[in-house]
């Protein structure tokens, strides 16, 4: 008899226990794309990328902890503290993969209908959209470990949401940030997406020391 794997259990759970949020942010998004295909408004598709690279991983992020009785309930399972850890970064990776590449058919498709997205064709266009990957990773590294530390036990949501904003911040003043430190907006788009996933990846390790020591 086969098996089954628990981390693909927990996996979808995760992306079900926030399914009705997603379901709805992703029609807002198609919203919004649809819309500046057809009007070739730039606000509309700065709004899709902030929508999607943003929330569709806080939505998930927010889904894997508001039920306190689950979390305990994963507790028991026949599986680590580490494995579930792994599946709280897996989810975020995820996550991340749906909206990106809702991200590029939107600017693709507006390139073509359009003819251009911020004055410029396809890949200019998605060079300003590279700081917006860095949001999911910025998010998660770090919201996560402060959220099972002590300080951020039972304030998941604010740790969240702080870590939202600055995100958003660090998106919409990327080209002044740049110009500060004399890069161009391409070298500042990779330097930002790169700090964010290296924070992601450093953040992992420090969660999970911390997570291991958690009571519930």
């Amino acid at each position: 008899m086969k098996q089954k794997n628990p981390m693909k259990g927990l996996l979808i759970f995760s992306f079900y226990a926030a399914s009705g949020n997603v379901a709805l942010l992703f029609l807002i998004c198609l919203i919004f794309g649809g819309v500046f295909l057809v009007t070739g408004w730039v606000f509309l598709y700065n709004m899709l990328v902030i929508y999607s690279l943003a929330l569709f991983p806080m939505l998930v992020i927010m889904s894997m902890g508001q039920n306190d009785k689950w979390e305990r309930f994963q507790l028991t399972m026949p599986i680590g503290r580490g494995t579930l850890l792994q599946m709280q970064y897996i989810s975020v990776i995820l996550a991340t993969i749906v909206p990106t590449l809702l991200v590029t058919a939107v600017t693709g498709l507006g390139v073509l209908l359009q003819g251009a997205v911020f004055g410029a064709g396809f890949g200019a266009a998605m060079i300003h959209t590279v700081p917006a990957l860095a949001m999911p990773f910025f998010i998660a590294g770090t919201s996560l470990p402060i959220a099972v530390s002590k300080i951020g036990r039972g304030r998941e949501g604010l740790v969240l949401n702080v870590s939202f904003f600055a995100a958003i911040g660090i998106m919409m003043f990327a080209p002044q940030m740049a110009g500060r430190f004399n890069l161009s907006f391409e070298m500042f788009a990779v330097w930002i997406v790169g700090i964010s996933i290296a924070l992601f990846i450093v953040s992992y390790p420090i969660t999970r020391v911390m997570y291991t020591k958690v009571d519930f």
